[in-house]
């Protein structure tokens, strides 16, 4: 008997509905800091005011952006959302 294999788009909806959220009108710097809080967390959840997610961050690539040549100086005072990916339209809507 094999049990059904989620496919991607299941397993990125799923990754993303357990992750923490990050509002959209942080600082990377502030970012950061939530971000060192959840140390398990791969992923995180970029929301608006309202709750509704703009997009995510992937925790390795954020952290690999601040810590690039000019990173910090770059990046800390900017907002979160510039570093932020897009969600996949499919799956904007259900999150």
């Amino acid at each position: 008997m094999n049990a059904a294999v989620p496919s991607a788009p299941e397993r990125f909806l799923a990754c993303m509905e357990t992750s923490p959220r990050l509002s959209d009108k942080l600082t990377c710097r502030e970012a950061l800091r939530t971000i060192n809080g959840y140390p398990e967390a791969d992923y995180f959840l970029v929301c608006d005011r309202s709750g509704k997610p703009l997009g995510y961050l992937e925790k390795h690539q954020f952290m690999l952006s601040l810590s690039g040549r000019l990173g910090l100086d770059l990046y800390y005072s900017k907002p979160v959302r510039q570093l932020m990916k897009s969600l996949p339209l499919p799956l904007n809507a259900a999150i």
